[in-house]
């Protein structure tokens, strides 16, 4: 062992690693391979059996699929959507928080991540991320350093992409395979990185060659200390046949966003609407293929005939002429259809209606009665954003926090950080945090709550105005101000409004003075001409 190359020793633990990470993956293949049958046909190459531009659905119902666009589109929408920001970030500690500089600088900060973002292929890729959510329940999001767009998205099916979490149950490592002829090989990593084998394989330039691809935390490989050279996620591509290292590199952070819908504690890989909604949309689609037979035996029956009573061969089409034997009483008679078309179709709706909950259709787009008050929509909102409220805090972890942390590092490296950064900023580890429209919806139950409490107590404050004592007002305020996101330079600073406040203060207080000596000089005069009158009379 100790005479082999390093390259060779380092790649047959690498494939030994991505061996492992392939035993589970194998276990899903099923599961994913039947949920996207019916959720997401243009993935069903799950085995890797493909063919382009071949027709991908063979269902007779498609409302899986359809409500799991609706999902995607909706969900991509309210989530990660172009028109405003999706991305908060603050440190953590309240009174840093607070400082004018801070917030101003933050926002400056979140402008600038999110028009990087929108320049990029983020939007493109975030709508098959979407997708794969709702088909798949796990989606990995590779995030690749960009020289012309600063950063570069790919959504990778999970079904081609295998992952490993750590400790934490947070996805560190991913690998995949390619497949390479020869020549791309060659072109791609340089003959010489395939060491002994170049010279066995250049006889075969078309020749077919997998190249695995492994991206995990250097020290799990190596026990070498992580430099500016040697990054501290390690990048191996791999030639899988030779088990031979043939491309040594690394990332500053890990690139990837491996996302999961819903997970439990023990596994690995996510869960999805698709999976859950499985044993009825298989349902749907039995129901569906029956309902038409009964329809077109309704439509279009088989007729009894009797065996010696016509003449020729029967005539179904319509105006059809089918002459019988004289004086005989046997007629072509329509054969009655069994049962009735129409429960099956009042059956296929309601089975269609519990399919939506599933994808939470109703919950991310409210249709709301023709007059409901405010009250009757906030509450409605309560309802359905309530059951959002864990699913925003999963991919706010899986989705947000790993995006937002490999833009700051590409965007540091690249000097694309606004400038003047407050001191205190530059050892202060930035903490994220959704500001989407389902954020912020559900930040906004929170201020509806206190929006009806400040209306539950304003009739007590008519009779007993004390009451309102009890409401800090600046507080209130800025609360209201933080739940509608409103823009930083639109609110005074503290020291701002204490000098707005005190100047205010002395303008009353010397227009005080001003009224107070107009009406002691009013008096001196009535006084006075009092005193002339007397001394007149």
């Amino acid at each position: 062992m100790s005479g082999q190359p390093k390259a060779v020793i380092i790649g047959r633990k690498l494939i030994k690693i991505y061996d492992d990470m392939g035993v589970l993956h194998s276990l899903w293949k099923d599961l994913w391979a039947n949920a996207s049958a019916y959720a997401l046909p243009s993935k069903d190459d799950v085995y890797g059996i493909d063919v382009e531009a071949q027709e991908k659905s063979q269902l007779y119902d498609s409302s899986a699929e359809h409500f799991n666009e609706l999902f995607a589109t909706a969900f991509h929408t309210m989530q990660t959507g172009p028109s405003s920001p999706f991305i908060g970030l603050n440190t953590g500690d309240p009174e840093i928080d607070e400082l004018p500089e801070v917030r101003e600088y933050l926002q400056r900060l979140i402008k600038k991540m999110h028009l990087i973002l929108n320049n990029s292929n983020f939007q493109a890729q975030m709508h098959d991320f979407y997708l794969d959510q709702g088909c798949f329940g796990t989606s990995p999001l590779r995030m690749e350093e960009d020289d012309e767009i600063v950063i570069r998205f790919t959504s990778q099916p999970i079904s081609e992409v295998r992952i490993k979490n750590n400790a934490k149950g947070i996805a560190d490592t991913v690998g995949y395979e390619t497949e390479y002829t020869v020549l791309q090989a060659f072109d791609k990593f340089g003959e010489k990185a395939f060491g002994k084998f170049a010279k066995e394989l250049a006889k075969n330039p078309d020749k077919k060659v997998k190249v695995v691809h492994l991206i995990l935390p250097r020290h799990e490989v190596e026990m070498r200390k992580i430099t500016p050279f040697n990054k501290p996620f390690a990048s191996y591509h791999i030639y899988k046949e030779g088990k031979m290292v043939i491309k040594d590199s690394g990332f500053d952070e890990f690139p990837y966003a491996v996302a999961r819908w819903k997970k439990t504690s023990r596994e690995t890989y996510g869960r999805s609407c698709a999976m859950k909604a499985l044993a009825d949309t298989r349902m749907q689609n039995s129901m569906r293929k029956t309902t038409i037979r009964s329809a077109q035996k309704s439509t279009d029956p088989g007729y009894q005939v009797p065996d010696d009573g016509v003449m020729g061969r029967v005539n179904a089409k319509p105006g059809g002429v089918n002459p019988y034997r004289a004086g005989t009483k046997d007629r072509i008679e329509a054969m009655p259809a069994p049962g009735d078309p129409r429960l099956g179709l009042e059956m296929i709706q309601d089975n269609r209606s519990r399919l939506k909950e599933y994808w939470f259709i109703d919950q991310l787009q409210l249709k709301e009665g023709d007059r409901m008050t405010t009250l009757e929509v906030s509450t409605r909102n309560d309802d359905r954003l309530r059951l959002l409220g864990p699913i925003v805090g999963r991919q706010t972890d899986e989705l947000l926090a790993p995006l937002v942390k490999r833009l700051l590092g590409i965007m540091r490296r690249k000097k694309l950080l606004p400038d003047k950064m407050p001191p205190i900023l530059q050892k202060t580890q930035l903490q994220v945090f959704f500001t989407s429209q389902i954020a912020k919806a559900i930040k906004q139950v929170e201020g509806a709550n206190v929006e009806r409490w400040m209306a539950s107590i304003a009739p007590v404050v008519e009779f007993r105005p004390e009451v309102a004592d009890i409401v800090n007002v600046d507080e209130y305020a800025r609360y209201m101000a933080d739940v509608y996101s409103v823009p930083e330079k639109l609110i005074n600073s503290t020291d701002d409004l204490e000098r707005i406040r005190q100047e205010r203060a002395e303008a009353n207080r010397k227009a005080q003075e001003q009224q107070d000596a107009l009406t002691n000089a009013e008096v001196v005069n009535k006084t006075a001409n009092k005193g002339e009158l007397k001394t007149g009379t």
